[in-house]
């Protein structure tokens, strides 16, 4: 059920109402007083959104129960009107579209967001073609766009495939890339990076396999295809057995210090690896984080690195993992010098039985989501933290859904989350439009 809409005022009258509380995220040396920044959206849809949060504090509460009140859930979509009801997993945000991957079944939905309080169901794509029968085989277990928002790619168990949204009202199966030989698990997840003016994919087998897998996108909508590259084969840095590196999850970024392209990789139970993929098709290892680096247990329990995100805060790289299985702590590391990592702190929903599992992140402006499975969506002060580490990272916000949340993204200020359906929240310390409160994660 959607929300009821507030009555637009005038947006002369919005602009100079919502000045003031804009302040703390928008001031600019160049934007006279009581205009918005340039890099506010002032369109009616957000007008609407800050006049919804007007009376949304921007405080920090902590609360591991209930929802707080600094937050406002804006709209709840079961998004269930083209594809029918499905179980919502893996989300991805490319401009003003939202993908959501349907997880009981192979394919997506496509959604317009460009009004967080009305979304909007686009174009949907269910694959009812014939797979290997092993584990995942009718699952989407990853969905991610292209960089240019053409093309959708789909993480199965046996192979990745590629859709066309060049229409995202009708997308279509254009090319279906099959796990290469040697490759022993499932596309559990999967990350796009445009490298060097090549997009490329890279696939990950979580645990349950081993090595990674790189692709080349070749033409774009309607005629994209993969193409195999290499395989990461090499044995992790610093594992704890002789384990070939089996990442579940990974993230791509060009760091602005050393001028080179990253992988960072969760590596399931073996830690950390930051990757040099200047050239995918030649990775060079620059850092590893060994597995129990924190000082946590590796017998019966150990952390399995679920997820990994990389933000700069005040001049610092910090690296913060979750954890899905064992020891499940989200884990924060100062990696300014990649020669001298530093273990800055954790945190777990219960300390004393860290089991509760994690799973996705955003750092959005020194602010760290995590979605935590049963638990709700977790809020920190992650630039606070890093300027000053102490033995407690505490919560500055909580959302409690009514079912497991799987999965967090963030846009123009705006949290979208994956649970019982696709929920838009807002923050009171966000400001409800601003373009650079967005996740790329």
């Amino acid at each position: 059920m959607k929300p009821f809409r507030p009555l637009l005022t005038t947006f002369l009258f919005a602009a100079t109402a919502f000045a003031g509380c804009l302040d703390a995220t928008t001031d600019d040396a160049t934007t006279p007083a009581g205009e918005l920044s340039p890099l506010i959206d002032v369109s009616p849809a957000f007008l609407a959104v800050r006049e919804a949060m007007a009376d949304v504090p921007c405080v920090k509460e902590s609360s591991k129960t209930a929802s707080t009140k600094n937050l406002l859930e804006l709209n709840l979509d079961p998004l269930d009107q083209l594809a029918g009801s499905h179980s919502h997993a893996e989300l991805d945000l490319h401009e003003d579209m939202l993908l959501d991957s349907i997880h009981n079944a192979k394919g997506f939905v496509l959604a317009d967001i460009s009004d967080p309080l009305d979304i909007k169901e686009l174009g949907f794509l269910t694959d009812t073609r014939q797979q290997v029968p092993v584990r995942g085989a009718e699952t989407t277990l990853d969905a991610k766009f292209s960089t240019d928002g053409r093309n959708v790619y789909l993480a199965y168990s046996d192979a990745v495939a590629v859709a066309d949204i060049s229409d995202p009202t009708q997308p279509t199966l254009v090319h279906t890339q099959m796990n290469p030989q040697g490759y022993t698990a499932q596309a559990h997840m999967i990350y796009a990076a445009n490298i060097k003016d090549v997009e490329y994919l890279f696939v990950f087998p979580s645990i349950s396999g081993v090595h990674a897998v790189v692709h080349k996108l070749t033409g774009s909508g309607p005629t994209a295809k993969l193409e195999f590259v290499t395989m990461y084969t090499y044995v992790t840095p610093m594992a704890p057995t002789a384990q070939p590196t089996a990442p579940h999850d990974g993230y791509v970024a060009w760091d602005p210090v050393v001028n080179h392209h990253l992988l960072y990789t969760a590596n399931s139970f073996y830690g950390v690896q930051v990757i040099n993929v200047d050239d995918p098709a030649k990775p060079q290892t620059i850092a590893t984080i060994p597995a129990n680096a924190d000082g946590s247990p590796t017998g019966a329990a150990p952390t399995f690195y679920h997820t990994v995100q990389v933000g700069w805060i005040d001049g610092k790289r910090i690296i913060v993992t979750s954890a899905e299985v064992g020891y499940n702590t989200m884990k924060i590391f100062d990696a300014t010098n990649f020669d001298d990592i530093q273990f800055l702190g954790q945190w777990a929903f219960n300390e004393m039985a860290p089991s509760d599992m994690q799973h996705n992140l955003q750092i959005v402006n020194g602010t760290l989501f995590e979605a935590h499975y049963g638990q709700g969506l977790f809020g920190f002060d992650l630039a606070a933290y890093v300027a000053n580490p102490s033995d407690e990272i505490p919560i500055i916000f909580h959302y409690q859904p009514q079912g497991s949340l799987w999965d967090v993204v963030l846009r123009k200020g705006v949290a979208y989350v994956s649970g019982p359906g696709v929920a838009a929240i807002g923050y009171g310390c966000f400001t409800p439009g601003d373009v650079t409160l967005s996740s790329d994660g």
